[in-house]
């Protein structure tokens, strides 16, 4: 039987160094481009695209101020990821948390936010770069398809068997 979140024994696995950078490459993504939309504010179109069709073509437009909602929601989501990922001892594991594999699921849960968040950081590059009428599509759909592959992969490592 697992443990209850209150019982669950403390983190005290080693985070590496990559991940420990990729935690925070996101949030420092999403701040660049909030400081390099701010740069090019003024030469931006009064319309600018705010929703895309399957094939990348807008299909919708708004005041260029709408890029600001885009880049807060970003920088919001950004910052939660990062921040939640250094407590994985909160996160609902799809398997009883035990002594014998609590680290393992830390660490795994913990690196499947930190690659969320890098997923999440490709997606709204793309965004962003739509949203000021750069090419962003093909990021967009990069990013969409490391998200499935980081959860696919991610569930499939918290869900193995301990003693596989």
């Amino acid at each position: 039987m697992g443990m209850t979140f209150a019982s669950r024994p403390p983190a005290n696995f080693h985070t590496s160094g990559l991940v420990r950078r990729l935690r925070w490459s996101g949030l420092a993504a999403a701040a660049i481009a909030t400081v390099i939309v701010a740069a090019v504010y003024g030469g931006l179109p009064e319309q600018i695209p705010t929703h895309f069709g399957a094939s990348g073509q807008a299909d919708a437009w708004g005041p260029r101020s709408s890029v600001w909602p885009l880049l807060g929601v970003w920088l919001l989501v950004q910052a939660l990821l990062a921040f939640l990922s250094t407590w994985p001892r909160m996160f609902n594991y799809p398997v009883p948390v035990t002594e014998a594999n609590a680290q393992r699921l830390y660490r795994d849960g913990e690196g499947l936010m930190v690659f969320m968040g890098v997923s999440v950081a490709i997606i709204f590059t793309g965004l962003v770069l739509l949203s000021v009428g750069a090419p962003g599509f093909p990021l967009v759909g990069v990013g969409l398809a490391f998200l499935l592959a980081v959860l696919v992969v991610g569930v499939g490592r918290l869900m193995r068997s301990p003693w596989a």
